[in-house]
C-alpha cells in the first residue's frame, strides 16, 4: 500500500489477527492496551476506507481527516443500495 498519503488507524483487535489481516502491507506501529496502532501510506483515501471496511473488527481513524469523509462516503454509499 504505498503512497503519498500518510494515515494513522486504531485497530481494535490483537496482535495476531492484525498480523494475519493485514500481512506486509502495513506497519505496525505498536499496541495499545488491546488495540494496534498502523501506519501506512496510499494514494486514494477512498479506496483505504473501503479495506478498513472490510476488516473483521472494529477501528478508530487517528489521521487524515480526508480518511474519515472517505469513509463516510463509502457508507452513504453502501446505504444507499438498500
Amino acid at each position: 500500500m504505498q503512497g503519498n498519503l500518510k494515515v494513522r488507524v486504531l485497530l481494535h483487535t490483537d496482535l495476531d489477527t492484525a498480523t494475519r489481516e493485514l500481512s506486509s502491507n502495513a506497519n505496525i506501529v505498536k499496541q495499545e492496551g488491546r488495540s494496534i496502532y498502523i501506519e501506512t501510506m496510499v494514494d486514494s483515501t477512498y479506496w483505504f476506507g473501503w479495506w478498513l471496511s472490510r476488516l473483521p473488527f472494529d477501528f478508530t481513524i487517528l489521521s487524515p481527516d480526508s480518511l474519515k469523509q472517505a469513509l463516510r462516503q463509502r457508507a452513504e454509499d453502501l446505504l444507499s443500495y438498500c
